[in-house]
């Protein structure tokens, strides 16, 4: 096994017939450098199939998080917040960055995933959303505002999901296989 930082892909030119990435894309902090060298390393009319989900992941659960930082007149996080919220790809900048990168888009795959929570406790202790999102989420905050916006935020997603009858959050997702050109 190797552990390597994708913008750094330790391997001669054209030595791969395949890449795949399962939701790397907006979490790379330079996707233009991981594609460069994917594209690097790949063979001539070498796949590249990745999956990505885009902008509006969780859209109900950051209207809920957007609108407890207005409640607790913490707006100076809001860049911070909107940074975070705008990082994903839509349909078309994610596409875009792969044909910019040299890759033609052989077929693509359009879904959406839903995860559904009893209420907000539940949703802030799922083990997706602690290994995935949350120090994210906790790293916007200093320690002084960190609990009392966690309570809070927890607080009004169970006000939410006992309204609605539980925590319905969508995920939009893109698969996209491709080749070198």
């Amino acid at each position: 096994m190797l552990e390597c930082d994708a913008s750094n892909i330790p391997f001669p030119d054209e030595y791969f017939d395949l890449i795949t990435s399962n939701l790397g894309i907006n979490n790379f902090e330079n996707p233009e450098k991981v594609l460069s060298e994917c594209h690097r390393v790949l063979k001539t009319n070498a796949s590249i199939c990745l999956t990505t989900n885009l902008t509006g992941t969780f859209s109900v659960f950051y209207v809920v998080y957007k609108d407890t930082l207005h409640e607790l007149g913490l707006e100076k996080y809001l860049p911070a917040f909107m940074e975070h919220v705008n990082h994903r790809g839509t349909e078309e900048s994610v596409r875009e960055l792969l044909v910019v990168n040299g890759f033609l888009i052989k077929n693509e795959v359009q879904s959406t995933y839903t995860m559904r929570f009893l209420n907000g406790t539940t949703f802030l202790n799922h083990t997706f959303i602690i290994l995935g999102f949350i120090n994210s989420w906790r790293n916007m905050f200093d320690e002084t505002d960190k609990q009392t916006f966690f309570d809070a935020l927890e607080r009004n997603l169970n006000a939410y999901s006992k309204s609605k009858g539980e925590l319905k959050l969508t995920i939009p997702l893109l698969y996209l296989e491709c080749i070198k050109k």
